[in-house]
């Protein structure tokens, strides 16, 4: 599905900015790559489906249910609470974003750590 891009304000005092493949680059990794398997064992659109998979939901403006089986709860996960992760994770790994993409390649641990941050405020599970 052929997409315009889309810009999603990360911080908005300097104005830096990214795209929403990013977007859907990070939460393909960590939902489809194994990233957040150590703690999570099932993900959903919580509404509406947007898109045609649940990694994109986000960066179309829908919102994804990620059940923690280590605490047997579900989270919430929505394009706000995605951006305080991805600016936690800038502010720890001392990362920067470049072109509406972040400087450093997201792996599967950095795409966890994205996540948790985003959900939790933290990394709790490593």
């Amino acid at each position: 599905m052929f997409r315009k891009k889309k810009m999603f304000l990360v911080f908005p005092d300097t104005g830096e900015y990214i795209y929403d493949r990013e977007i859907d680059d990070i939460l393909y990794t960590a939902f489809n790559a194994g990233g957040i398997s150590g703690w999570a064992d099932r993900i959903w659109a919580s509404e509406r489906k947007y898109g045609t998979k649940v990694y994109e939901h986000i960066a179309l403006g829908g919102t994804v249910l990620i059940h923690d089986w280590r605490d047997d709860r579900c989270h919430l996960l929505d394009g706000e609470k995605l951006m305080r992760g991805i600016r936690l994770y800038i502010a720890e790994e001392k990362e920067g974003i470049s072109n509406g993409r972040l400087v450093k390649i997201v792996d599967v641990n950095d795409a966890d750590a994205i996540v948790q941050l985003a959900l939790f405020g933290e990394v709790r599970y490593q």
